[in-house]
């Protein structure tokens, strides 16, 4: 898709503009000056109504013992069993830390360290910054404030750490998890009324925010210590999240991952209220939009159209959740959705290391739907990949995962292959990892792989069409690990809202691997979330490869139309006995911009000395690498982030273009 422009609108996009006004723009407002003028919030007896058939005065008891075939796993056939399983990948130890950082209001979100919330969480505080969102209906406020980050509430919100108080019931069955579980939960209904304040501003948060209640449920199930009210307001607000959810969709020009867990969350409602007629209309519009959207976002090599990696894992987690939810409803999805979901998985499992990291090409906000560790590394992918892999019944997809998801266990069966079947079993069941050399040519990555390197470039458009969205200013930038080392590193996303300068700079062209006019983009900005135009019209000129050798040149148009130029690339990689080497060349094409420069972003693991004029001497895990640039290598410190709200320095250099870059590698002796 590269080169095209999302701004202007086709003929054939006319059906798709008349969706996004309708459930955009004029669904939210017949939610918000219908529904929630009124009370939003249903009553026992609008339960009653929609479940006639259970008895109101055991109505809570007789729905959990309805819904347990349907939950992501059934405490009550199944405990022992998860319980052993569970075991064989965390201890005992770190499963109670965990769930007691909770029950003591230790989070830790979106940063390094530990933060205690005090001894009544205020949910509606960004608590790395102090400020406060107020107590008014959810679109009545602006979500940016100086110095303040939204996503700390959000994040808190999510309430992913219903899981961990989950699994440490699951552990010993103490009634101190479950008396936490319910007094949080009680205090976050209290302070957040339905459509109230900042929780109820993103429809992803509230999706997100349901997938998780429903886990908590299915955690707590079978606990005596629970009471029936608690289960009551639980059930009426899990009603109110489903319909705010089918009235504000984020169903925009160019959808992504928002809408993906907006239908991911409905879904998973729809099957949870399965027994009522308002269950299986959310069930129906989930599945016939999540058809849809898995085909328009993703490309038939499976690469998520928003050009980043780490939302790629978000929007495959959200496909995943939803087939996986769909199965325990008994509703089926096309054969088309698990092809593309495989794909995705393929993409994933390319673009893995050796070592299980990831490079971090686009935007990461460390988006997840479920989390089972509160310490997640957020660059490791394995969970997600295993999860999808094993769901579609074909494991082989994640051979390469180092070790086994948590996330396994309370995925409705897919760890003992229950979700295996004829017409899942006839997808494409070549091993992931069986190729050296894999080009994704819709979407636009090229990686070049063996036991002992990871060498992938960006050849395709900035993303989304030509929107914008999660991609950076990354055309022809490559990520290089080598011998277990990240040599040449992405420098990461750091921020969104709360430093908008930040945000751009390490968006921008000269925080990646590529060419740089001067401080001019290869595309320009056109908001946090938006560029104006994507010009770069990426050609691969040639390509040739195979496991011991790859030779590519690529050229982009991002400079023509305002410098005149072209920026071409060559990679040349050669695997030799004991090692290897790769050469990056880099011309301009057209009117000779003096201010052109080859950035080069070392990653700060990286140990490294000078060995001469334009030369580094570099140590890796298993071996020993060379860097020789044949210009003078000036190193200076630049932001670098590993994860969302976490900026540490890393060293950079350019090289005056033309410039020539060789890395050479051998193995310890």
């Amino acid at each position: 898709m590269a080169g095209e422009s999302g701004h202007g609108m086709q003929f054939s996009e006319i059906p798709h503009y008349i969706r996004v006004v309708w459930r955009h723009r004029v669904l939210p407002l017949a939610w918000r000056y219908g529904i929630a003028l009124r009370d939003p919030l249903p009553t026992n007896g609008d339960l009653h109504k929609l479940f006639p058939h259970l008895d109101r005065e055991e109505f809570a008891a007789e729905f959990s013992e309805s819904i347990a075939p349907r939950l992501p796993f059934d405490m009550q056939t199944e405990t022992a069993l998860l319980r052993e399983k569970m075991l064989q990948i965390f201890s005992a130890e770190d499963i109670v830390k965990q769930a007691t950082a909770v029950r003591l209001h230790r989070f830790q979100f979106l940063e390094e360290t530990e933060r205690h919330l005090g001894g009544e969480i205020a949910w509606r505080r960004d608590y790395k910054s102090g400020v406060d969102w107020p107590q008014r209906p959810a679109h009545d406020f602006p979500l940016t404030k100086p110095g303040a980050d939204v996503k700390y509430p959000w994040e808190l919100s999510r309430c992913q750490w219903l899981n961990w108080l989950g699994m440490a019931y699951l552990l010993d069955e103490s009634p101190e998890w479950a008396r936490t579980y319910e007094n949080l939960l009680s205090d976050w209904i209290k302070q957040n009324p339905v459509g109230i304040g900042v929780n109820w501003r993103m429809p992803m948060e509230v999706a997100i925010r349901a997938i998780n209640w429903i886990y908590g449920w299915a955690f707590f199930a079978e606990a005596f210590e629970i009471s029936d009210e608690f289960r009551m307001s639980m059930l009426r607000m899990l009603l109110a999240h489903g319909s705010y959810l089918e009235y504000n969709l984020e169903y925009t020009r160019h959808p992504g991952n928002h809408l993906d867990a907006n239908l991911a969350g409905l879904m998973a409602l729809g099957v949870f209220f399965d027994d009522c007629k308002v269950g299986k209309r959310w069930q129906k519009k989930a599945r016939a939009m999540l058809e849809r959207e898995i085909r328009r976002q993703v490309y038939d090599d499976g690469v998520s159209y928003e050009k980043s990696s780490g939302y790629h894992r978000l929007v495959m987690e959200c496909f995943t959740v939803a087939l996986a939810f769909g199965r325990r409803g008994g509703i089926d999805f096309s054969l088309e959705y698990h092809e593309r979901l495989a794909a995705m998985a393929r993409f994933c499992a390319a673009y893995t290391r050796p070592d299980g990291s990831t490079p971090n090409f686009g935007d990461m906000d460390n988006g997840r739907i479920l989390r089972f560790r509160a310490d997640e590394d957020f660059l490791y992918h394995g969970d997600n990949l295993q999860d999808t892999a094993q769901l579609l019944a074909q494991p082989q997809l994640a051979a390469g995962v180092l070790k086994q998801s948590p996330d396994l266990l309370f995925a409705g069966g897919a760890q003992s292959g229950e979700f295996a079947d004829s017409s899942e079993a006839s997808l494409n069941n070549s091993p992931a990892d069986a190729e050296a050399l894999q080009y994704f040519r819709h979407g636009g990555y090229l990686v070049h792989r063996s036991a002992a390197h990871h060498f992938m470039i960006d050849l395709g458009d900035y993303g989304m069409d030509g929107w914008g969205g999660h991609g950076h200013n990354d055309c022809l930038a490559f990520t290089l690990w080598l011998l277990g080392t990240e040599v040449f590193c992405d420098s990461g996303t750091g921020v969104y809202s709360q430093d908008p300068a930040l945000r751009n700079r390490l968006r921008g062209t000269q925080a990646h691997n590529t060419v740089a006019a001067g401080d001019l983009e290869q595309v320009e900005f056109g908001g946090l979330w938006r560029i104006k135009q994507d010009e770069t019209d990426v050609k691969v000129i040639g390509l040739e490869g195979n496991p011991a050798s790859l030779d590519l040149c690529a050229e982009h148009s991002g400079y023509l139309a305002r410098r005149g130029f072209k920026h071409r690339r060559s990679a040349v990689l050669r695997i030799l006995p004991n090692g290897g080497e790769l050469t990056i060349s880099d011309t301009i094409e057209g009117t000779d911009p003096g201010d052109a420069r080859a950035w080069y972003h070392l990653h700060p693991d990286l140990e490294f000395s000078a060995a001469g004029e334009g030369v580094l001497e570099c140590i890796l895990a298993q071996g020993r690498a060379r860097i020789e640039a044949g210009q003078t290598i000036n190193l200076f410190d630049a932001p670098w982030s590993p994860a969302y709200g976490l900026v540490k320095q890393h060293k950079v250099f350019s090289l005056a273009c033309p410039a020539v870059l060789r890395i050479s590698w051998q193995h310890s002796d």
